[in-house]
């Protein structure tokens, strides 16, 4: 009878053989899945060429189907998911006291011992049936096996991650953070534990952890989609706006399912750095999505917000200001900018502008618009001076370029008698260089009728280049303009050439402020020779501008101050002069 066991064995032993020779399998495409080492593995007599499976293992009603063998790989089927594994990863185990039963007394130690070298294995197969359920999402049942893994070869940090993992997905963050922080402690930058960690910062608020931890693995992969999603809201939680939109928009555009949410987000992204209408139009996207779910509901209340907050829905702008100023050398020549009094003085100054969209269609936009002025000094009345200025602006917006065309007839007066009558037509052409940059071209022509002077009727030519560069979170505004101008009056000798070169800065919502820092050079050539002064009149002159304005002091109601420097320089003593304004304003905008 014992021959008779012993010949079954090794006919057995032959069809295994003969399996492992002759089943070709396609090639493997995931090396790290194991069948856990332990259980009993029945191969079916044969082989039979037209069975599907040659193998399985059995526990506790889970089944593991071994589907085909080839060199060292097994072809496995779980729950209808294939996959390959390493063949040695799995050993055809007798019942070891059969072995025992049936053994010489002589090899008992041996069979021991080769059932202890076997079961240095079980912890990798321990390991492989916790991802498989992991995968099949029975989280508890993963955590059971991982430990068990764990107990065995407690050094492998591939186990302390996926245990990680599963207790990530318990929400079981403390434990969660205990294995992954140990398995990075064995062995960084392993495949995805960089992203679990910064799920994990993320779940426990740890914001600044989880976004450097994001931002990393998208500098190593710019494709991981659900990481740059992770990110901008990171930076959304950051208050780094501006480029949190910039992760929502890329992650918006390369995933549908992400697509809504990525929507919602970087139009508050919008509303936060001050570009209303683009969050608008993003919100109103999610708005009319059907699919958007409470989304939907939070981007209509967010519409409604910005329609009663930036007024969007109105066509019109009303602007107001009331200032008391005081002048330490006011102007004679108000427009002309030629002569002082070397007399100083206080001022009340009105200003009212509003402006009204006529047309608004993409990329169509017609409006018209009002600015008066009135300025009264308390002891040199003779100075006072008012103003109308009206005009009628085109728009053409076609990305990234726009067009602007504007036509403004202006009126002033003086003591209350007309001074001076301006046609000014004005096209430019401004392109968006970049996301922060824009670059102007503008030309402008001006037609003036001096109703006191007639030698300065004249005609002015001016064309200027200037940028504007916003930093990321739109705190900071830099500015810069060339001018260049070309003044030709009746009388030649009111001719000349001026270049005008500015800086400046802007800086927003500092403490609810604005700041704002500009400087200004001037050259003013004249083209002949003065005959009163017998020379060719040439200038200098530097301009410095401060403000601080707090927009928003009383709902509408804001309060701004203001300094203005200038100092001219002229090689003709009489048109040298300084010149310091401080103004007190109260602001209002409808």
């Amino acid at each position: 009878m014992l021959t008779t066991n012993y010949q079954l064995k090794y006919i057995l032993f032959i069809c295994f053989l003969f399996v492992l020779l002759f089943i070709q399998p396609a090639q493997a495409k995931n090396k790290k899945i194991g069948i856990v080492h332990g259980f009993h593995v029945n191969l079916r007599k044969g082989p039979e060429i037209s069975a599907p499976i040659v193998g399985k293992i059995q526990y506790k009603g889970t089944v593991v189907e071994i589907l085909a063998i080839k060199d060292k790989w097994f072809y496995i089927q779980y729950n209808l998911k294939k996959a390959w594994i390493y063949a040695d990863l799995v050993r055809i185990l007798p019942d070891i006291d059969t072995q025992l039963q049936e053994a010489d007394p002589k090899n008992l130690d041996q069979i021991i011992d080769d059932s202890e070298k076997l079961s240095d294995t079980s912890g990798r197969t321990y390991f492989d049936l916790g991802v498989f359920a992991f995968e099949d999402n029975d989280y508890k049942n993963a955590i059971s096996f991982f430990m068990k893994a764990i107990k065995i070869n407690p050094d492998d940090p591939e186990y302390h991650h996926y245990l990680g993992k599963a207790y990530l997905k318990m929400k079981s963050y403390d434990l969660a953070k205990k294995y992954l922080t140990y398995s990075e402690s064995m062995l960084p930058n392993q495949k995805g534990l960089n992203k679990d960690l910064a799920i994990l910062y993320y779940q426990q608020s740890d914001i600044k952890s989880a976004s450097d931890l994001f931002n990393e693995i998208i500098r190593k992969n710019p494709s991981d989609i659900m990481s740059t999603y992770y990110a901008g809201i990171c930076l959304y939680k950051q208050k780094d706006y501006y480029q949190a939109a910039k992760f929502f928009q890329k992650a918006g555009k390369a995933s549908p399912t992400l697509h809504t949410n990525c929507l919602y987000y970087a139009g508050i992204c919008h509303i936060k750095t001050s570009h209303p209408e683009k969050a608008r139009k993003l919100l109103m996207q999610v708005r009319d999505n059907p699919k958007a779910g409470s989304l939907q509901d939070y981007a209509r209340k967010w519409i409604q917000v910005l329609d009663k907050k930036m007024d969007l829905k109105k066509p019109y702008r009303l602007n107001a200001r009331l200032g008391y100023q005081y002048d330490t050398n006011i102007r004679l020549e108000p427009i002309d900018e030629d002569l002082y009094t070397d007399e100083d003085d206080f001022c009340t100054r009105i200003l009212l502008s509003g402006n009204y969209k006529i047309v608004d269609l993409n990329p169509y936009q017609i409006s018209a618009g009002m600015v008066y002025f009135q300025h009264w000094y308390n002891e040199y009345t003779q100075y006072n001076m008012s103003g109308n200025m009206y005009n009628i602006n085109l728009k053409i917006h076609l990305n990234p370029v726009t067009i602007r065309f504007n036509l403004s007839p202006s009126w002033f007066w003086l003591d209350s008698k007309a001074y001076l009558t301006r046609y000014t037509f004005q096209p430019s052409f401004s392109v968006q260089l970049t996301p922060r940059l824009t670059g102007t071209l503008s030309f402008a022509h001006k037609n003036d009728n001096n109703e006191n002077n007639d030698d300065r009727d004249a005609e002015q030519g001016e064309s200027s280049l200037s940028f504007q560069y916003f930093t990321p979170k739109r705190k900071f505004r830099l500015f810069s303009k060339f001018q260049v101008e070309a003044m030709n009056a009746e009388s030649i000798y009111n001719n000349y050439e001026r270049l005008i070169s500015e800086v400046g800065i802007n800086i927003n919502k500092v403490w609810g402020f604005n700041f704002g820092l500009s400087g200004q050079y001037n050259q003013k050539k004249y083209k002949e020779i003065d005959p009163f002064y017998m020379a060719i009149r040439d200038d200098h002159q530097l301009n410095a501008t401060f403000f601080l304005h707090r927009p928003h002091l009383y709902r509408f109601i804001g309060l701004k101050t203001e300094f203005k420097y200038t100092k001219n320089s002229s090689n003709i003593n009489i048109y040298n002069y300084k010149r310091s304004v401080v103004t007190f304003s109260l602001t209002a905008n409808l």
